[in-house]
């Protein structure tokens, strides 16, 4: 039988990546390419220059994934909200891929591709029914693996672990609630819980580095950030006790000075049976595996 590989894209609101992706998730090629917020159809003619680029690659290309920043509704593929690209908002996904996509194509959330990416080939590989990713930066995102596949709920809109609730008055969110985990636990948190201890800092990294040098107002801003991040964890444990439990994103630098911590919190506050099946551990993926799980997610359309 002749190899196939996928193309898979992640689209973000400023780049677009995209990669042949092998059978087993590794990447064979990568190309990256700036995108013009302006209009939906311009976005997506950038997507089709990708996918043309990689055709140029690799004759052996079968199918497409694509994923794409914002909520989806995984029965009609339009976008309901696209933060970070607005020129989606509304816009019906396969009436713009038709023009630009000569393979069959899947397409999801990109949080959702990533979690799917690093259950088949990263920090999941291995796991045989239940996994969740939480993505930590600017906010809290995520995915869910259940029996296998993605859980995407009633209409595509689960895997928001960012916005469970772990503080009924707490502060205020970008989402429009109150005391949702990502106020407390992000990029932005992480600065706020040095700065409070008095230390000064242009970014999460910047304290992860101090911290990793012994710095111990950076050690306890992390260890800080990471008991409330705990919280969230004992939260999904107790609700779905997945196998893994794996975290990443820019603020994992930090590595188990973030997540030692958030260990220690959910073993205390999750159901003790469950919290002692379920593995937490760090993302091994990172910034590929948005990719990786879009062209994988794109074996699922080959006929």
């Amino acid at each position: 039988m002749s190899t196939t590989h996928t193309i898979g894209l992640d689209l973000g609101g400023t780049f677009l990546k995209a990669g042949v992706v092998s059978e087993d998730g590794t990447i064979l090629e990568r190309i990256r390419y700036a995108v013009d917020p302006s209009s939906a159809e311009k976005v997506f003619k950038t997507v089709g220059e990708a996918v043309g680029a990689c055709r140029d690659i690799d004759r052996c290309l079968v199918a497409v994934g694509l994923g794409i920043p914002g909520i989806m509704d995984h029965g009609t593929h339009v976008i309901m909200n696209s933060p970070n690209l607005h020129c989606l908002d509304g816009r019906a996904l396969d009436d713009l891929m038709k023009d630009v996509c000569p393979l069959p194509y899947a397409l999801d959330n990109d949080a959702n591709c990533g979690a799917y990416g690093e259950f088949v080939a990263g920090a999941g590989r291995g796991t045989t029914g239940s996994f969740v990713l939480l993505t930590i930066g600017t906010g809290v995102g995520g995915g869910i693996i259940l029996d296998g596949a993605l859980w995407h709920g009633a209409r595509g809109f689960a895997g928001e672990p960012g916005h469970v609730v772990i503080e009924r008055d707490g502060r205020p969110c970008n989402c429009g609630g109150r005391g949702c985990l990502e106020t407390r636990v992000s990029a932005g948190a992480v600065v706020a819980a040095y700065e409070s201890r008095g230390g000064r800092a242009a970014s999460a990294e910047e304290v992860a580095r101090r911290a990793h040098g012994g710095e111990g107002a950076a050690v306890e801003a992390l260890a800080d950030v990471g008991r409330d991040l705990g919280l969230g964890l004992a939260a999904i444990i107790n609700l779905l006790n997945p196998e893994v439990i794996a975290v990443g994103g820019g603020v994992m630098g930090a590595g188990e000075l973030l997540l030692g911590p958030a260990r220690v919190e959910a073993g205390v506050r999750a159901f003790r049976a469950s919290f002692l099946s379920t593995r937490i551990v760090e993302a091994t993926l990172q910034n590929d595996a948005g990719m990786v799980g879009a062209g994988l997610m794109a074996r699922g359309v080959i006929q």
